[in-house]
């Protein structure tokens, strides 16, 4: 894994992932997320500013990282993405962790389940491609992969072509509020 640092008032965290541009023509692959947070990466969802409008914003996704799909005449073509989500948990050093799909005619949807866990342990979102969509799982020591959920992808990206990897980032609507760091990787199958 490698340390991933981000600076209050930023949305990007930084080393990013390696591109790893690849092209396939097959349904076949996907990715594996691994992340370990430091209890300095928890932020108290009561601190996050809401959006001008007043909607909160505790509920946002950051994104650990997955693959985003390049449609070649799209006006877009970073939107279409299969990533895995995060943001801190209610609990004083706990995250949560989801499949995020972002698409560019239709906004984002998530997976059903939501993966818990506490800062220092290290956790694995291995994610699947197959003809019904991204499916995700979470693995956490000590526990048995559980399935958090498919999330359909028909209709953007067809799970051939270009893409490659991307991430990590904060928000949603807001920016980080403090400085803070944590590790995570991306790999490829």
């Amino acid at each position: 894994m490698i340390a991933r640092f981000i600076k209050a008032g930023s949305k990007n965290y930084r080393p990013k992932h390696q591109r790893n541009f690849r092209i396939s023509f097959s349904r076949k692959g996907g990715f594996v997320i691994t992340a370990k947070f430091t209890a300095s990466a928890w932020i108290d969802p009561a601190t996050i500013p809401r959006d001008p409008d007043g909607k909160t914003n505790h509920k946002d996704w950051n994104k650990l990282g997955g693959h985003t799909f390049f449609r070649l005449f799209s006006p877009r073509p970073n939107q279409d993405a299969v990533l895995v989500g995060f943001r801190s948990g209610l609990e004083r050093g706990t995250f949560e962790v989801c499949g995020y799909l972002n698409h560019s005619d239709t906004g984002f949807t998530t997976t059903d389940g939501i993966g818990t866990f506490r800062a220092g342990e290290t956790v694995k979102i291995p994610v699947n491609y197959g003809k019904d969509g991204a499916h995700y799982f979470f693995d956490r020591p000590g526990q048995r992969p559980a399935k958090l959920g498919v999330v359909p992808i028909a209709g953007f990206a067809k799970l051939w072509g270009i893409r490659y990897n991307v991430g990590v980032t904060y928000g949603g609507n807001t920016a980080t509020p403090k400085a803070h760091s944590l590790q995570a990787s991306i790999e490829n199958n």
